[in-house]
This record gives structure tokens, C-alpha cells and sequence, in this order.
């Protein structure tokens, strides 16, 4: 069986330090600007961001069969069904959604919750959920079971398991795909439709079954609002009422962008700008609450580090409210290692650079991953002079 050069939106990234030291060389000169990067960082490199485009690669190279948008899509073959009836084959007049993972993946786990919610809002509409995973070394058929068995017990979509790469090779290595997790969407005549992030799904399965997607140009629409979205942040000091008064015509316009990353931090930044105790307050807790409920802790801790950044939020407003939204993410899973990265992110910009020093303390005495220490251990030293840096006091 092959090595597999996957990734995931987690600590794995090469460029994350880069992007990390060159935020620290802007603050000389933007501070300001500094801080986004490094939240753009967080969010990329944690999270997974943006729609993903269905025509383009993340990286690997075709040297075999390629997988495109419109293309048949292979059949499920070679696995072994753990959770949920088998799929002899993908039926004419149902969607599908076959997300990858891995058990040591982070954000993979964190993502469940969220097929589970397109499992119960779509089921009933034909919309098949199935989490695929490939074993390796480091993902062994045995800790795959262990998982299934312990973790999803609540969880009413199907789980495989394939030994060999077949899967791995018609699905991700042909799609050009080399960062989990990715969630291929199938459409009713056995056709991908589209290749993203789990919690970009909906709003291209809610197109499918209502006849209005079409293919990569309705991926070309949707990157073209993230990117409209995105650069409307740009403007929350200059005129943060013209960026909330856009957001709300964007909103009403295309309901779904409401609850996206980008949206969230825009709008909470000109409110955290401009708007009312009250209203601040209001959109702070529906969307912490949303994001507990969905157990979503790494956005719930990014969301929390943009309110105790200075220089995102510089009149310090709902810091205290932003500090418990991180202690209910650490306690939802004291054990992830990317809540807990994110925690001590937003620690340290808040100026609470011991908070963030004893969270990455623990989690590198608890992890037994020479290589996640050592990036652990980079990670502090980092965040010690950030902390520093946006709190010279």
C-alpha cells in the first residue's frame, strides 16, 4: 500500500510559518493588516476557507485517471461498510455527499457534526451522506473501527472503510486533491457536481435539488461572492456603516453567505465599530451559540480571537463574553489539538500570553507526535512574541 501525501487544514502546512513571520514584519508598518493576515492564517490553516474551486487541485499531480467537474463518478468499490447499509452503486434521482477523512484528522472530526446535519436536513430529499477513509500507518484499520464504535454513535450517516487505494486514487489523487477534509458531491445523474469543504455543501446541495446548479459556473458564482464578501472587510475602518449596510443587501440577496466565515467576522467587526452594546451582544452570542451547538470549536475560538485582538477590536468591547466562548470550545474536547492552538492564538493577542503558554504546554506533554511537538514548540515562541507585540504593556 502506498504512503499517502495527505493533508489537512491543521499545524501540516508548510506555509503557515511563512505566513506567520511575514505578518510579524508587517506590524512596523501596518499593524492592522498584520493581525488579519495572521487571522487569515488561522482560519486557512486551521479551518479550511473559501469555496473550494471544483476544477483546480490543491496540489498533486495527474499521472493517472483525472476526476472533473461533470465527470461519472467512480463507484464505491474495494470498501468495507462499517456504519449504514452498503451503496452497491450511486442510484439515478439521489445525491450523494462522500466526504474523506482520517481519524488523526482534527478538523475531519470536527466537520462530522455537520454531515450529520445534511444527513437529517437532506435525507428525507434523496441526499445519501457517506464518510470514506483509507487505511495507512497512521490510520489503522483498527483505530477506524475504535472510532466508529465509540464516536458516532450519535451520528445517522454511513461510514467505510477502504485497504486499499482505490479510492484514495479514483476520488482524490484524480481530483487533484491532497487535503482532508474534502467532501465530493454527486449529483442525481451519478455526475460530480462539486469538490469542497464539508460545511460548503449545503448551499450547492440545496442548488442541485432545486434544479438551479450548474456545474462550475455556479462554483465560479459562489467564489466570486466569498471574494466580494471578503474584500468588503477591507473597508470596516474606513466606513464600517457602508460594509454593514452591503453585508445586509448581500444577505437578503443569498441567505446561506450569512453564516460563512468571512460574513460572520465583517459584519461583527462594523458592529464591534459602530453598532450598540445590545446589538453587538445579540450577533456575538447567535453566533457563538450556533457554532457550540454545531461543536464547531476551532471557528468558535477564531471568532473569540478577533474580539480580543486590539487591533481588530480596539475599543475592547465584548472581551469578556469572547474569552467564555473560548473556555466552552476547550471544553467541549480538551483533547483537540487545533481548538487548542486556536484557544492559545486568541489568548495571546487578548495580551493573556501565560493563558496560551500553559494550553500548548499541555498539549505538547500530551502529544506523543515528535514532529507535532517540535511545530507546538514553534507555535509558542511565535505567539510569545505576538502577544508582545500587539500588548507592549
Amino acid at each position: 500500500m502506498k504512503k499517502h501525501n495527505i493533508k489537512l487544514f491543521y499545524l501540516g502546512y508548510p506555509t503557515t510559518s511563512f505566513l506567520v513571520h511575514l505578518a510579524m514584519g508587517l506590524f512596523s508598518k501596518n499593524r492592522r493588516a498584520a493581525c488579519l493576515l495572521l487571522v487569515a492564517v488561522a482560519s486557512v490553516h486551521f479551518l479550511g476557507a473559501g469555496i473550494a474551486s471544483g476544477q483546480e487541485g490543491d496540489g498533486q499531480e495527474a499521472d493517472g485517471p483525472t476526476f472533473k467537474i461533470g465527470d461519472v463518478a467512480p463507484p464505491l468499490k474495494g470498501i468495507t461498510w462499517l456504519k449504514g447499509n452498503s451503496i452497491e452503486g450511486f442510484r439515478q434521482g439521489q445525491v450523494y455527499v462522500i466526504d474523506f477523512w482520517a481519524t488523526w484528522c482534527g478538523p475531519c472530526i470536527q466537520a462530522m457534526p455537520h454531515l450529520d446535519k445534511l444527513q437529517k436536513k437532506f435525507g428525507d430529499k434523496g441526499v445519501v451522506v457517506v464518510a470514506i477513509t483509507t487505511v495507512d500507518r497512521a490510520n489503522t484499520a483498527e483505530s477506524i473501527r475504535k472510532f466508529v464504535d465509540e464516536r458516532t454513535g450519535d451520528l445517522q450517516f454511513r461510514f467505510a472503510m477502504c485497504e486499499t487505494d482505490v479510492m484514495q486514487e479514483q476520488y482524490m489523487a484524480a481530483a487533484q486533491r491532497d487535503a482532508i477534509p474534502c467532501s465530493f458531491v454527486i449529483d442525481q445523474q451519478g455526475k460530480l457536481a462539486f469538490i469542497g469543504l464539508p460545511g460548503e455543501t449545503d448551499v450547492v446541495i440545496e442548488k442541485i435539488l432545486n434544479g438551479t446548479w450548474k456545474g462550475q459556473e455556479s462554483i465560479e458564482e459562489l467564489k466570486s461572492l466569498d471574494e466580494r464578501v471578503a474584500k468588503l472587510s477591507e473597508s470596516l475602518e474606513s466606513d464600517p456603516a457602508k460594509v454593514l449596510a452591503e453585508l445586509s443587501a448581500i444577505e437578503k440577496e443569498h441567505p446561506h453567505i450569512a453564516t460563512t466565515r468571512q460574513f460572520v467576522i465583517g459584519r461583527l467587526g462594523g458592529l464591534l465599530r459602530i453598532g450598540s452594546d445590545d446589538e453587538i451582544k445579540l450577533y456575538f452570542n447567535d453566533a457563538t451559540a450556533r457554532l457550540f451547538d454545531a461543536k464547531d470549536t476551532m471557528q468558535l475560538s477564531m471568532l473569540a480571537g478577533y474580539v480580543m485582538s486590539p487591533e481588530l477590536n480596539p475599543q475592547r468591547r465584548m472581551v469578556s463574553e469572547a474569552e467564555v466562548a473560548i473556555e466552552k470550545a476547550l471544553a467541549i474536547d480538551p483533547t483537540d489539538t487545533n481548538t487548542t492552538v486556536m484557544a492559545a492564538y486568541s489568548y495571546a493577542t487578548g495580551g493573556q500570553v501565560n493563558k496560551a503558554n500553559a494550553l500548548l504546554d499541555g498539549a505538547i506533554e500530551a502529544s506523543k507526535d515528535v514532529a507535532l511537538k517540535q511545530q507546538l514548540r514553534q507555535m509558542k515562541s511565535t505567539l510569545q512574541i505576538l502577544g508582545n507585540r500587539l500588548n507592549p504593556n
